[in-house]
């Protein structure tokens, strides 16, 4: 391991990008036989064997011997295949995004979502035994075939283990209202994310659109959400796609978040762009349709309609709301939750096209207002457009009520007025359910004065 790692952080930041089923097959590859360990067990045990600290544990025989592949033999025990897998050099990654070729085979590309020179083939036959189908993220093993590398055995399926797959089709799944909200604050110096929670509740299986001017914050605004679900709903698979972005925007998103970000910026053809939204939305239908809770955070769907209008595409508007669409909550089932960015430039008939079109089938809306940032109000969200489809579905009767008062009683203020007092009595309370109380005897004090 010296040889490949040139220190134990190095070691271990490989290690992480490993599910179990890889790691047990590099674990047997350094001298740490698995024996069902825990991860963190057989980490401990790399890092000491890494350190000298503990000696390789020598594997029994088992079966005939693996001769190197050159088309006389191949692979076929499990046995087999995990000695085939330790041939194969450790750094080449053991997942990657599957993509199915015409000839029925499929490619596995193993950076992220775009080809590399580093991804390996799979047979069709792995592809017709489990089912695979572009966008499924698959966990494998190695070997060296006659055309080089290829996969010998498939582990695991969107991190789900072989033996337990179970999926729909997407088209067949049934759609409902989302009914499970996911709650953003958790501090009450959250006040971004409380007012978002106040104003437009976030639901599994939402279609939310984030309006914004330029330098309203909805970056600031994305990356607090990325994080808030990542901390308070981990069992949602999230990730964060930019489109089209600067360099400089890509790292603060990546050093900041600790879920997947993938990206695409400025310098690339805009096919780059058109094909990485594609296959990461792919990837997400895949995984609804094995009943996982998905959450895609798209910034911004403008640029990626530009995209689609520069290879070509007559209805790029049309492929974006196709794109943001398959966002739903599936009855009995998971979720695929889209919340996306469009931009709002006065003038500009393209963000209005956009804005029109896909916000026409979103059911949550959250509008950003240059006059309240201007002042240097965050959130500058605009409260009497903002809001969410069916939104009692989400609230508790009494918070639904306590909502309702917020609105009738903001509802005659301007803009800037409206967000200034919500926010002075959100800021003033230590949670949203007092803040709510508030709000409630406040509306009831005004109404009493306008009896009399």
């Amino acid at each position: 391991m010296k040889d490949t790692f040139n220190n134990e952080k190095e070691l271990l930041a490989y290690l992480d990008t490993l599910s179990i089923a890889p790691l047990r097959v590099f674990a047997r590859s350094v001298g740490v036989i698995p024996r069902n360990h825990p991860r963190q067990e057989l980490l401990d045990k790399i890092v000491a064997i890494y350190n000298g600290q503990r000696t390789p544990e020598q594997p029994a025989k088992f079966g005939r011997p693996v001769l190197p592949i050159s088309g006389k033999h191949i692979p076929r025990t499990q046995k087999e295949m995990e000695k085939a897998d330790r041939i194969v050099d450790i750094r080449l990654p053991r997942q990657g995004i599957v993509e199915v070729l015409p000839s029925g085979g499929a490619i596995v590309k193993v950076h992220g979502y775009v080809k590399s020179a580093q991804d390996y083939t799979m047979d069709k036959a792995f592809v017709e035994q489990f089912g695979l189908v572009s966008g499924d993220k698959v966990d494998v093993m190695l070997c060296n075939g006659p055309s080089g590398i290829s996969v010998s055995c498939v582990v695991a399926v969107n991190d789900q283990p072989i033996g337990g797959i179970n999926r729909t089709p997407f088209d067949n799944l049934v759609a409902c209202h989302p009914t499970s909200r996911i709650e953003l604050a958790r501090d009450q110096k959250d006040y971004a994310l409380r007012v978002l929670d106040l104003v437009a509740p976030l639901g599994r299986g939402q279609r939310g659109l984030i309006i914004a001017p330029p330098r309203t914050g909805k970056t600031t605004l994305i990356k607090k959400i990325a994080l808030a679900v990542k901390q308070n709903a981990p069992d949602i698979a999230t990730s964060v796609l930019l489109i089209d972005q600067t360099p400089e925007e890509v790292t603060e998103f990546v050093d900041c978040l600790g879920c997947d970000v993938v990206y695409t910026t400025f310098d690339q053809p805009a096919q780059d762009h058109v094909s990485l939204a594609e296959a990461v939305i792919a990837n997400a239908k895949r995984r609804v349709e094995q009943g996982q809770h998905v959450m895609l955070l798209v910034d911004s769907l403008t640029n990626l309609v530009d995209a689609y209008a520069r290879v070509g595409e007559s209805n790029a508007i049309g492929k974006v709301k196709a794109l943001f669409g398959n966002a739903r909550c599936i009855k009995d089932g998971g979720s695929l939750t889209i919340l996306a960015t469009a931009f709002s430039r006065p003038g500009n008939n393209l963000d209005d096209n956009v804005c029109q079109v896909v916000g026409r089938i979103a059911n949550m809306v959250v509008y950003l207002d240059r006059r309240i940032s201007q002042k240097r109000i965050f959130p500058a969200i605009d409260i009497n457009q903002s809001g969410t489809d069916k939104e009692d579905l989400l609230f508790t009767e009494s918070q639904a009520e306590g909502v309702y008062s917020i609105r009738r009683m903001l509802s005659t203020e301007d803009v800037v007025t409206t967000t200034e007092q919500l926010l002075e009595i959100v800021t003033s309370t230590t949670s949203n359910d007092e803040a709510i109380e508030t709000l409630k005897r406040l509306s009831a004090g005004a109404e009493n004065r306008r009896g009399k």
